[in-house]
């Protein structure tokens, strides 16, 4: 193995990791996705998916921490026999590509929609996937910097976020707990989507230094997911309403529209300068894992290959919706479908590794 304190990833790298792997496009819409079903209880939502997204963090991490130095491809290969764990992994490549590819498709609706309107969206695409093609073959150490420099920029999206709150009133969110149980659960079913990603560390477990932490830091990076959605969707409740919520395409932007300085009229168009780095490493990170899949599949080769090879198939996901009513709902069968494939994978591979004993833990870590 390489030495980890060279090639390994270090503790705020695994939470910048993990917090750029999921929260993507999902942030724009997510107030109004929530408000829909949940109303003005929409934020309790998301507390409540919230639990459950850490809910299946920790038995991610107990997965992963019985195979310590395999990714998901060896050990499913391992627990459930060479034909079916590649099967799995193949379906894993497939979902990976598709929560990067509907996250472009997603954030160049955004940028056509309030900036860049005469742009062709294919243009918007290939400008990203360059990027992203040249992190990933840089590999996962590079990945790992570039993502801690991305949480850096997110302080800075929250000072942003914070700057239309002296417009904003209070009586905009009550009274909590008005719209009822059934409204808030039915919330959650807008959730899957915003928190796809936490399943990184099927892959990217291995490369962690301290090993002692990965748990502690892994649940910091969901709750402070968790926290970031719940505190942008009060925000936009706050200023605009809920009823005014539910009829913007774009919450997030209208809310950030608000916000106004003697010098800086533009906040939101700011903000979309930042997602798009924001952006750029989320594909990375899911586009290296379908990457580094594919390599083990193919035992241990052909990396760079692999991260070309994939290239058509990713940019051929984001040509599939023809209309923006038909992104949402492509965007909505993707966060449903793919929260069904993690946490059946993971449950179904933890309870076989139970049963069958399978452990590679030293007897230190045990």
């Amino acid at each position: 193995m390489k030495d980890l304190s060279k090639n390994g990833l270090s503790d705020f790298q695994l939470i910048a990791l993990i917090f750029v792997a999921a929260s993507g496009t999902s942030i724009i819409f997510l107030p109004r996705s929530v408000a829909e079903a949940a109303g003005r209880d929409g934020w309790i939502s998301i507390i409540l998916g919230g639990c459950v997204a850490l809910t299946v963090a920790i038995l991610i991490y107990y997965l992963c921490s019985r195979f310590p130095r395999r990714t998901l491809p060896e050990f499913s290969m391992l627990i459930l026999g060479k034909p079916l764990g590649i099967m799995v992994s193949a379906v894993y490549v497939v979902y990976v590509l598709l929560l990067g590819g509907t996250t472009l498709i997603l954030f160049g609706e955004v940028t056509k929609t309030w900036v860049l309107f005469w742009t062709p969206q294919y243009v918007l695409i290939v400008s990203m996937l360059i990027p992203v093609i040249f992190i990933t073959l840089k590999g996962p150490v590079p990945l790992g910097r570039y993502t801690e420099l991305i949480f850096y920029f997110v302080g800075l999206v929250v000072l942003i976020l914070l700057l239309p709150l002296s417009q904003a009133n209070l009586i905009n969110v009550r009274p909590v707990g008005a719209e009822g149980l059934v409204a808030v659960l039915g919330g959650m079913g807008q959730l899957p989507f915003a928190f796809l990603g936490i399943e990184v560390m099927f892959i990217f477990f291995p490369l962690f230094v301290n090993r002692g932490k990965v748990l502690r830091l892994y649940l910091l990076a969901v709750m402070l997911l968790v926290v970031f959605y719940t505190g942008l969707t009060l925000f936009t409740y706050a200023l605009l309403g809920v009823e005014n919520t539910k009829l913007q395409v774009w919450p997030l932007m209208s809310y950030l529209s608000a916000a106004r300085v003697q010098i800086i009229e533009r906040f939101d168009n700011i903000f979309l300068f930042i997602m798009t780095v924001k952006i750029i490493g989320l594909v990375a990170v899911q586009y290296y894992a379908a990457a580094a899949t594919s390599t083990v599949i193919t035992k241990g080769r052909y990396f760079n290959i692999w991260s070309l090879l994939l290239l058509p198939a990713l940019y051929g996901i984001t040509l599939l919706p023809a209309r923006q009513y038909a992104v949402f709902e492509f965007a909505s069968l993707v966060g449903t479908w793919g929260a069904l494939f993690v946490a059946g994978l993971v449950l179904l591979l933890l309870s076989i590794a139970v049963i069958r004993g399978f452990d590679e833990r030293d007897e230190t870590q045990k």
